[in-house]
């Protein structure tokens, strides 16, 4: 995390997660008069993308799992991890996140997308459509692995 009053000079504040997280993205507006990012703690060998909630962007609660990885012979079957920071559009906030699969030993890299919605009542992110396809998948050999 760093600041910046005038977008030229920051001043580094450190990590907002614990050192074991990946891929964090904070929502760009407070709910319930908190921030909310999406994150990929080690859990384990679980690959899942989990949020959390902070009143100051420095002490973080709640954390739960919102999207995991399919499984099985899904695109996203090994991992999953958040991309861009969502984005607010009419039906809800459209998440674009990426997936790995393995093949032959090799991890290959896709980008998919989700739309999820935030349930006020009871401070959960639910998963509202998860594309059964990725969107994005390199053709060439040299993009593939990761």
């Amino acid at each position: 995390m760093a600041r910046s009053y005038d977008l030229v000079k920051a001043e580094r504040i450190g990590l907002i997660l614990s050192p074991s997280n990946k891929d964090a993205v904070l929502f760009p507006q407070k709910f319930d008069g908190r921030w909310a990012v999406l994150h990929r703690p080690d859990a384990g060998g679980d690959e899942h993308i989990w949020s959390a909630y902070s009143p100051d962007l420095i002490h973080w609660v709640e954390p739960h799992s919102v999207l995991s990885e399919e499984g099985g012979a899904a695109w996203d079957n090994i991992k999953v991890g958040a991309g861009a920071p969502p984005i607010l559009i009419e039906k809800g906030w459209l998440l674009i996140y990426h997936g790995v699969k393995g093949y032959g030993g090799h991890l290959v890299y896709r980008v998919g997308v989700a739309l999820l919605w935030f349930y006020h009542a009871i401070h959960l992110w639910i998963i509202v459509l998860v594309g059964l396809f990725c969107l994005v998948a390199v053709a060439i050999p040299t993009g593939l692995c990761g």
